[in-house]
């Protein structure tokens, strides 16, 4: 018999220091029991409807991973379980940032191939975070539900892009949005950003350039300045300059900062990240 806990909570929480805390290290810390992570391409309702969708759980445990893996599979919900669970969980903090961008792009009508090359471009990023913070972390994670599957769902279906699209074109502010559109749910992409600028400016890093090793991604920086702008609409020069910057930065500097080498399956990030 065995005992273990898993969630499926996205986001940070703040550590004593000016860090960020994992959530499965933190309710491992407190229970003192395994922690494994549940994140993918899964949006609710969905999911509710039965509708195909894939899942991935982070589990350190080889014994443990089938045992949840069987529990939860079904016909329509298929479980892929991988040991990097730090990796798992920041896929589906990181990706909610991203889509606050995609949401910017619609709002702000530059098209689909904006949307494409934000997308990317984000993945991009969390792939570097990992690599700077996470150490260890492996780059064929990311090739799962719960990286570029999640990513992208939550960048053309999932409420981060729909509220952010609204915040561009109504000029209502984030909380009002929040109230007329998610029946209770609240963003995270806006919050994650603000934790994890939070965690890069108590470091020293918020001004590093895409050419040092360690500096704040775009997204992260831009994300929660334009959910700032309360008055922001579409008719606003200022505001929608803003975000237009947010999106610029993520097309024009994110692009000069890594390129991934060749693939191989499982092995740790630093083996496939080099600099321009």
């Amino acid at each position: 018999m065995f005992l273990t806990f898993l969630f499926s909570l996205q986001g940070f929480d703040r550590a004593e220091g000016g860090g960020i805390d994992l959530i499965s290290h933190i309710i491992t810390r407190h229970l003192r029991i395994p922690c494994s992570v549940l994140m993918g391409a899964n949006l609710a309702g969905e999911v509710a409807d039965e509708k195909f969708c894939e899942t991935t759980i982070g589990c350190k445990d080889s014994k443990t991973g089938p045992v949840l893996r069987d529990a939860i599979q079904t016909d329509y919900f298929r479980v892929v379980v991988v040991d990097d669970v730090d990796t798992v969980e920041v896929c589906g903090a990181l990706k909610n940032i991203v889509a606050c961008g995609a949401g910017f792009v619609d709002g702000l009508g530059l098209g689909d191939n904006t949307k494409a090359a934000v997308i990317r471009l984000g993945l991009m990023e969390m792939v570097k975070f990992v690599d700077v913070f996470y150490p260890g972390g492996k780059l064929s994670t990311f090739f799962e539900s719960c990286g570029i599957a999640d990513l992208i769902t939550t960048c053309y279906g999932g409420r981060n892009r729909k509220v952010s699209e609204a915040f561009v074109r109504t000029g209502k502010s984030i909380k009002e949005l929040e109230d007329e559109m998610l029946n209770g749910q609240k963003l995270q992409g806006p919050f994650t950003a603000e934790e994890v600028n939070y965690m890069l400016k108590n470091k020293g890093m918020e001004d590093k350039t895409t050419s040092d090793s360690h500096y704040l991604p775009p997204s992260i920086k831009y994300v929660p300045e334009c959910c700032h702008h309360q008055s922001l609409s579409i008719a606003s020069e200022t505001t929608q300059s803003t975000c237009k910057c947010a999106i610029h930065f993520l097309l024009f500097i994110s692009c000069m900062n890594t390129k991934l080498d060749s693939y191989e399956s499982g092995r740790p990030i630093h083996h496939h990240i080099s600099k321009l």
